[in-house]
C-alpha cells in the first residue's frame, strides 16, 4: 500500500496526481506532512481516497491524525472544565497514573507494532514534552522554593518530573481507543486513561511533587488547583 500527500487536494476518486505530491511508504509518514486534508492512494482499489482525519484514523486503527499534530494542553484556549469536576478528575487520575505508565507501551506495541509505536512516541515526545516540562517546572519550582530545603530539592524536582512523565503517557495510550483490554490493569476498564485525556484536551496538565498535587493550565502553566497529597490517594 502506498500513501501520497498533495499539496492541492485532488476532489475525484482516479484523478492524476500532481506534480508536486511526495510518496511515502506508509500512512504515518503521510500525514505528518499534512497542514490539511490530502488524498491517499488505495493501491488495491486503484484510487485517490480524500483523506481526512476521521479517515485516517478509521485506516490505521487508532488516533493517527492527533498522533502526528499531538494537543500542546498548555496551549489550548476554550471553555475550562467546571470547577467542581477537576478534583474527581485529577483524584482519579493520581490513582491510576503509575499503572497506566506501566501498561502504556507493552499494551500498545503489541496493538499496532514496536514501529508504529515507535514513531507516535517520537511524534509525542517531540512536540509535547519540553513545552510541557519545563513550563509547569517553573511553575512548581515558584510555588514551592520558598519552603523547601536544599537537601529534598532534588526529590521534589524527581516527583514532579515522574508525575508529567506519567501524563504524557497516559496522553499516548489514549490516542488508541481501539485497546480495550490494557496489559496488568485488565481491571481498569477499557480507558483508564479517560480522566488524564479530558483534562489534557481541555488545557489542564497534573503534577505532583510528593506532598501536593496540583493542576496548571494556560501558557505559564498556572496552578489552578492544589491539594494536599494526603488527599490524592497516590499511585
Amino acid at each position: 500500500m502506498t500513501t501520497r500527500y498533495i499539496s492541492t487536494p485532488i476532489a475525484c476518486p482516479g484523478a492524476v496526481p500532481g506534480r508536486n505530491d511526495l510518496s511515502f511508504t506508509d500512512l504515518l509518514k503521510v500525514v505528518a506532512q499534512q497542514g490539511g486534508p490530502s488524498n491517499y492512494w488505495r493501491k488495491s482499489r486503484k484510487l485517490w481516497l480524500p483523506l481526512f482525519p476521521e479517515n485516517q484514523d478509521k485506516i490505521a486503527g487508532f488516533r493517527l491524525w492527533e498522533a502526528n499534530h499531538p494537543v500542546k494542553p498548555l496551549l489550548v484556549v476554550g471553555e475550562e472544565i467546571p470547577p467542581e469536576e477537576l478534583l474527581p478528575l485529577l483524584l482519579a487520575w493520581d490513582s491510576v497514573k503509575a499503572s497506566v505508565k506501566a501498561s502504556v507501551g507493552d499494551s500498545v506495541g503489541d496493538s499496532v507494532g514496536d514501529s508504529v509505536w515507535a514513531s507516535v512516541w517520537a511524534s509525542v515526545w517531540d512536540s509535547v514534552w519540553d513545552s510541557v516540562w519545563d513550563s509547569v517546572w517553573d511553575s512548581v519550582k515558584a510555588s514551592v522554593k520558598a519552603s523547601v530545603g536544599d537537601s529534598v530539592w532534588d526529590s521534589v524536582k524527581a516527583s514532579v518530573w515522574a508525575s508529567v512523565w506519567d501524563s504524557v503517557w497516559g496522553y499516548l495510550g489514549s490516542l488508541f481507543p481501539g485497546i480495550t483490554a490494557w496489559r496488568y490493569i485488565g481491571h481498569l476498564g477499557p480507558a483508564p486513561w479517560e480522566p488524564l485525556r479530558r483534562l489534557w484536551l481541555a488545557g489542564y496538565v497534573p503534577s505532583d511533587d510528593g506532598k501536593r498535587l496540583r493542576l496548571h493550565r494556560g501558557p505559564t502553566a498556572e496552578v489552578v488547583l492544589c491539594i494536599p497529597k494526603i488527599f490524592g490517594g497516590g499511585a
